[in-house]
């Protein structure tokens, strides 16, 4: 016998309504952050006229859209037919220092378009990204300098939410040399270095990237400490003899295989006695325990055909590297999102 089916209330009717509907709260962030509009009204172009003259649109639609803005929180009118700037709607300012800009454009451009695949990534197995682009994620990012940028921003500001819970899992003192493999704009190497005197730091990343680190981390206090060394991760092998080898967040993206061809590349460059050292999320038992972690999981299925993996899975790549894994030490990343993030201390086997 079937068991009763649960009746929905209304407020479970309001919250799918809800999804239905964030298209378009999507598309309508996405366009405010597009041209402007947050920085124009806090410049004091705070009425329908000024906007519509500064930006080149007519006034009666740009005033619609305007009142689109006021109804999801970003703007408020002002009782002076103008409008003022929302508490939330400072974070679509391009000078706040927790500005979601980046993030809104990325999503806009980029998340939005691929989610119309997710039927044929599930069919496939192709990911939604190569369905709806034409090609791969990380080709399209080299071929594009201004998403390229964009990306790597959203990726260092997200390594700043777990860098002191790196440096709280793993002692680096004992080590002369730190190589980042597919670091990125450098942001954690340059926490690491200028955490630890003695120590000196490399980024491992394809040209472009190393391109843009080099302009990230101009002037800054450790910058000599730091060497940026352009290359494949597939096809060059990175720099030999370092004491540490870190991937944060880099294996989720890969399949098994192109996973376990990275981690054996680093193998071959590390001594005997490096540490390989992986920062990632592990899928949990259960989803309620970390359901922003299946959630990331879900994205490498759609953007790059990686994966979220449980510790055992980890395991297994590691061992088909010729990698022992020797430690797991959960993160205290603490960014109001349920994670599943942990350390894991890898040395040849």
């Amino acid at each position: 016998m079937s068991s009763p089916r649960p009746e929905p209330t209304a407020e479970d009717r309001q919250a799918l309504l809800g999804m239905i509907g964030g298209f378009s709260a999507t598309q309508i962030l996405y366009a405010a952050a597009r041209v402007g509009v947050v920085d124009l009204v806090r410049s004091g172009q705070n009425n329908v006229a000024t906007l519509a003259a500064s930006l080149s649109l007519p006034p009666d639609r740009l005033g619609r859209f305007l009142r689109m803005l006021v109804v999801i929180g970003v703007l408020e009118e002002d009782g002076r037919a103008g409008f003022g700037v929302t508490r939330r709607g400072e974070l679509l300012a391009t000078d706040h220092p927790e500005s979601l800009v980046d993030h809104i454009l990325h999503v806009g451009e980029i998340s939005y378009e691929v989610a119309r695949h997710v039927t044929a990534a599930i069919a496939t197995g192709r990911p939604a990204f190569d369905v709806q682009f034409g090609l791969p994620l990380f080709d399209y990012l080299a071929s594009s300098p201004e998403a390229r940028v964009r990306f790597d921003n959203l990726m260092a500001d997200a390594t700043r939410g777990r860098i002191e819970a790196i440096l709280s899992a793993h002692d680096f003192r004992q080590a002369r040399e730190v190589v980042d493999i597919g670091g990125g704009s450098g942001e954690l190497i340059l926490h690491i270095v200028r955490r630890h005197p003695t120590l000196r730091g490399l980024v491992f990343d394809l040209p472009g990237v190393v391109s843009d680190a080099a302009a990230h981390l101009a002037g800054q206090d450790v910058g000599s400490r730091i060497d940026l060394v352009a290359g494949d991760m597939f096809r060059d092998e990175p720099p030999r003899g370092a004491d540490v080898y870190i991937l944060s967040n880099v294996i989720h993206d890969w399949d098994d295989e192109q996973a376990t061809a990275i981690l054996a590349r680093c193998r071959s460059a590390a001594e005997s006695d490096s540490r390989i050292l992986l920062v990632t999320e592990l899928l949990p038992d259960r989803v309620a325990d970390a359901p922003a972690t299946i959630a990331n999981d879900f994205s490498m299925l759609m953007l790059t055909g990686g994966r979220e993996r449980t510790r055992a899975e980890c395991e297994r790549l590691l061992e088909d590297a010729g990698l022992r894994l020797h430690e797991v030490k959960p993160l205290d990343v603490r960014n109001g999102r349920q994670e599943n993030w942990a350390l894991l201390v890898a040395r040849q086997a």
